[in-house]
């Protein structure tokens, strides 16, 4: 019974889901004792895993719009608790910042110019720092409107791997901040100045650091990670969404190292993760879904 409700029904999504969960699940394990109250963080992972289970029963029972809509976009409410987790986890983890390595990196590769100073010297004024600002600011959005597309046209098959792809880009972003963890050039050499823009860019700009506090998120970039998931993913199943995706996706890119979030190897990083992440996901999706005979319209 329980088989038949939940095992032909799970997404490659969720393997993913599951696969990062027992990841940051066992560094809590192993490194409990740099971790304030990690017994709480085991639980609220138990909590999540039984949310999903149920999640999945209930789709697999009843059915109808409103499980379909819950089972299908649950995953990017789960994304936001996830990166929310790291500001406890990651620096208690692995406590030492990584900014003045990516620093020289980036002078190497610019044959010894700082980038950030160079664009704040050289390239920057107001007028393209509001639209950058903005830019960036839709990455919160930029995901979940290539999937919004997919879902409004019924295209179910193309949206899972899709979510697969997405989730898959986060994820491994997360898991690389425990690696080489960073805070980023604007506190690394500007002390969090913001370059002035015309109307909204220094107000969204506080807003995007009072949200996602001081994380150590730099190395890869998950921004450009993911953007360029989605760059891949619009191209292939939204050709006439595309151009405008195309334009934001690439802009935001920019916007990455120019606003200060990031490193140009971050963004190397970025690319580099994205690649493998697109190559993976399609294949494991692929495979997964002909194993458990997963149809357009699951």
């Amino acid at each position: 019974m329980l088989d038949s409700l939940i095992s032909k029904r799970i997404f490659a999504s969720e393997i993913i889901i599951a696969f990062y969960m027992l990841a940051i699940s066992a560094i809590i394990a192993v490194f409990h004792s740099r971790i304030p109250h990690w017994k709480l963080f085991l639980f609220f992972h138990l909590l999540i895993a039984v949310f999903i289970g149920l999640i999945l029963m209930a789709y697999g029972k009843f059915g109808g719009r409103f499980w379909r809509l819950l089972r299908h976009w649950y995953p990017l409410i789960l994304v936001m608790c996830a990166y929310r987790e790291l500001f406890y986890l990651v620096h208690n983890v692995n406590p030492v910042d990584l900014d003045k390595l990516f620093a020289q990196w980036d002078r190497w590769l610019c044959g010894g110019v700082n980038p950030t100073v160079f664009i704040e010297k050289h390239i920057a004024f107001p007028l393209l720092t509001e639209y950058l600002q903005i830019v960036y600011t839709m990455f919160y959005f930029l995901p979940g409107s290539i999937g919004i597309i997919l879902y409004a046209q019924k295209k179910y098959d193309a949206y899972r791997l899709c979510m697969a792809g997405i989730l898959a880009g986060f994820f491994s972003s997360f898991l690389g901040f425990f690696v080489l963890p960073a805070i980023g050039p604007r506190a690394e050499f500007h002390n969090w100045q913001i370059l002035p823009g015309v109307f909204a860019a220094e107000w969204l700009n506080r807003t995007v650091n009072s949200l996602e506090l001081t994380m150590r998120d730099c190395f890869p970039s998950g921004h450009v990670e993911v953007t360029v998931i989605v760059i891949w993913y619009s191209f292939r199943y939204t050709r006439k969404a595309f151009p405008a995706i195309f334009v934001i996706a690439t802009s935001l890119i920019f916007a990455t190292v120019y606003l200060r979030y990031h490193y140009i190897v971050d963004v190397i990083a970025g690319i580099v993760f994205a690649t493998a992440v697109i190559l993976f996901v399609d294949f494991f999706n692929n495979w997964w879904e002909k194993k458990n005979g997963l149809s357009q319209n699951a």
